[in-house]
């Protein structure tokens, strides 16, 4: 009987074919992980931002239902961002501005109709604005009027969103408040809600989250189709449909008056990452 034997070769390590194979499939592994990782957190963004347009949209309907109309639509400029005239009041729109179809406020014009602000939330939700403006200290406000304006004395009224606690994902602060500590109260009427993709630096990687309002027009009493609405006057850029006599594109808007507006981790705003709550 023999016994064969076979030669040793000791511990073989890996060719380096099997070597390749391995780093190669680890690196696939990698790649899904990273790609599943960036995936959740581009969905806890969205949430998180979802969140916060819903608690401002929250937080308009209290406003109306407490002082009797929306939140005034403030005229963004002229320039720099102080949209207040010379004598220290605000400039807003007239009601009668959302339902014109020719009005040219914040650089809107026929066919192109903004009909936004990014200073309105902050104003009269927030209470951003300095005692000059808004009659209340800090983060408080007196009665606001419907034209924008507020009566500037008795009792202040709290902030109806806190804001103070929240940051954007970057870690800038949820509210912009041009040199919030300078006594010079033109520093403080730029007030702006960042969005959760911001840097927090004014034109640069940062942006507002828009509080669009708008009115029908309606044909007048001489024509046949009197009562009927002649321009929904929906701005473009959110679902609105330039053609006389067409809703808007988006069912949601044809009966609303106002939408709250994030344009979502794109930074654009119309496209379907838009985060947005409307209301009447």
């Amino acid at each position: 009987m023999h016994t064969i034997t076979r030669p040793y070769r000791g511990n073989r390590g890996f060719t380096l074919i099997e070597a390749m194979v391995v780093m190669g499939i680890i690196a696939l592994l990698a790649g899904i992980v990273l790609y599943a990782v960036g995936l959740v957190r581009k969905q806890g963004d969205v949430v998180a931002e979802r969140a916060m347009v819903t608690t401002l949209q929250k937080a308009v309907e209290r406003f109306k239902q407490e002082y009797g109309f929306l939140p005034p639509l403030v005229i963004d400029g002229p320039g720099a961002g102080f949209p207040v005239d010379g004598t220290g009041l605000i400039r807003t729109w007239a009601t009668r501005d959302l339902a014109d179809q020719n009005t040219t406020l914040n650089g809107s014009s026929t066919g192109d109709r903004r009909c936004y602000s990014i200073h309105s939330l902050a104003y009269y939700l927030v209470g951003a604005l300095d005692t000059t403006y808004d009659g209340g200290a800090g983060l408080t406000f007196t009665a606001p009027n419907s034209d924008g304006s507020f009566t500037k004395r008795g009792r202040a009224h709290e902030a109806m969103v806190d804001l103070t606690q929240q940051k954007t994902r970057l870690g800038a602060t949820r509210l912009y408040i041009a040199n919030p500590t300078n006594p010079a109260p033109l520093q403080r009427v730029d007030c702006r809600i960042w969005d959760r993709w911001s840097i927090g630096t004014p034109n640069v990687a940062s942006y507002e989250i828009r509080y669009y309002r708008w009115l029908p027009t309606f044909y007048p009493q001489n024509d046949p189709k009197a009562g009927q609405v002649q321009y929904w006057n929906v701005p473009t850029a959110i679902g609105g449909n330039p053609i006389n006599d067409q809703p808007p594109l988006k069912a949601e808007l044809r009966t609303a008056e106002y939408a709250i507006i994030s344009a979502g981790p794109d930074h654009v705003f119309g496209t379907d990452d838009d985060i947005m709550e409307v209301g009447r």
